[in-house]
């Protein structure tokens, strides 16, 4: 079964834990603790949609415009997760194509209801194998 591929770039170990546990099941979950981390994945997994939550607004920003300027990634929804942004932190982002701010705290499930309507517009992507699986390793 093909599922959609998410990418939640999160610093906080706890929520990712609480991520992977609840989409885990219907999704397939690629997470990654810092910015760098989380373009490299970004890069390699091409996800469906991106979620990022760091506590550097300065580098979420960065990561967005990133993720946006690649030809491969710059349809790929992307969502920010913040604790108490200003209109004008919102404004400037949105200028970056961000699709969606939640205010945390933001619960899995709260999550998963906004993602659904970005979701259904395209279908998973297919699985991307890697050296290993086409050679048979994996």
């Amino acid at each position: 079964m093909i599922r959609h591929r998410l990418l939640i770039i999160e610093e906080e170990t706890n929520m990712l834990k609480q991520y992977r546990q609840h989409f885990s099941p219907d999704y397939e979950v690629i997470v990654a603790g810092d910015p760098y981390t989380g373009l490299r994945r970004g890069l390699e997994a091409e996800p469906d949609l991106i979620i990022l939550s760091l506590a550097s607004r300065t580098e979420e920003t960065n990561l967005l415009i990133q993720f946006k300027s690649i030809q491969q990634l710059a349809q790929v929804p992307v969502f920010a997760i913040r604790t108490n942004p200003t209109l004008t932190e919102i404004d400037h982002m949105m200028k970056f194509n961000l699709d969606l701010v939640l205010l945390k705290p933001v619960t899995p499930q709260k999550l998963e209801e906004e993602m659904a309507p970005f979701l259904n517009m395209s279908p998973p992507r297919q699985k991307r194998l890697t050296p290993y699986e086409i050679q048979g390793f994996e």
